[in-house]
Formats: C-alpha cells, sequence, structure tokens
C-alpha cells in the first residue's frame, strides 16, 4: 500500500499544485488526480479496480495525520504564552497558535470542524474557552 501511497503523493505534487495542507501535500485529491491514479495503475500494475479502495484509505491516512497533529500541537501548547514576561516563550506560543489555526483552517475545508473543534476544546483551559464564547 506505500508503494501506491508514495505514488499518489508524486502524482499529486505534479497535478495540483493549488492547494496544499500543512504538511505541503494537496488533500483530498481531485477527480482529475484520481483518473490519473487509475490509469497508471492499470498500466503499471493491472490493478485498476482496487484504485478507490487505495484512494480513499489514502485520504483516510491524510485526515487521520490532521487530527493527530492537531491532537499533539493542542496538548503541548503553553495555552498562557500570552502572559508570559520571556519574548521566547511569547513567540514559541505565538507560532503554535498559528499552526493550530492552519491545522483547524486545513481539516474545517475537509469537512472536520467538529471533530478540530473537539480536540482544542479537550485541551484548552477553561477560562480560555469562556473568553472565545464571549
Amino acid at each position: 500500500m506505500d508503494k501506491y501511497f508514495k505514488l499518489l503523493d508524486s502524482l499529486q505534487a505534479r497535478h495540483e499544485p493549488a492547494h496544499t495542507d500543512t504538511d505541503g501535500r494537496v488533500w483530498p485529491p481531485s477527480k482529475t488526480l484520481s483518473k490519473i491514479f487509475k490509469k497508471h495503475l492499470l498500466t503499471q500494475y493491472d490493478v485498476s479496480e482496487e484504485a478507490d479502495y487505495i484512494i480513499r484509505t489514502w485520504e483516510s491516512s491524510k485526515r487521520d495525520s490532521l487530527l493527530n497533529e492537531l491532537e499533539n500541537t493542542a496538548k503541548s501548547h503553553d495555552w498562557w504564552y500570552r502572559m508570559s514576561d520571556d519574548h521566547r516563550v511569547y513567540t514559541n506560543g505565538t507560532d503554535q497558535a498559528q499552526e493550530m489555526d492552519l491545522l483547524v483552517k486545513a481539516l474545517t475545508e475537509k469537512g472536520l470542524k467538529k471533530e478540530a473543534s473537539r480536540i482544542l476544546n479537550k485541551y484548552m483551559p477553561d477560562e480560555m474557552k469562556l473568553s472565545r464564547e464571549g
């Protein structure tokens, strides 16, 4: 399966440079990419009937990867970085907050806004949840 995922990443980079996720990869694949991938599978491996399954599995792995990345970032995030007198702490917190914003945006575009919100609410201090709502 990994060889197919690598092939999809390669084809995607060549044919869909416009929409990228936080890893710089385009996601999800367009119908054009799916057609190219199926054609390539048929000519190279004679397994085009499995292409839809491979693409769905690949998409799922990308989705899971983004959710895991958001969870890990939120878990380790210093939610109180704005209160720090140390400029390095503030800068690192700002960078991490921007990274989380990009992950949430990417997940929202993929229809996973509720999952992203659930992850953020799990790790965000209660005091901040109230200030975000108000």
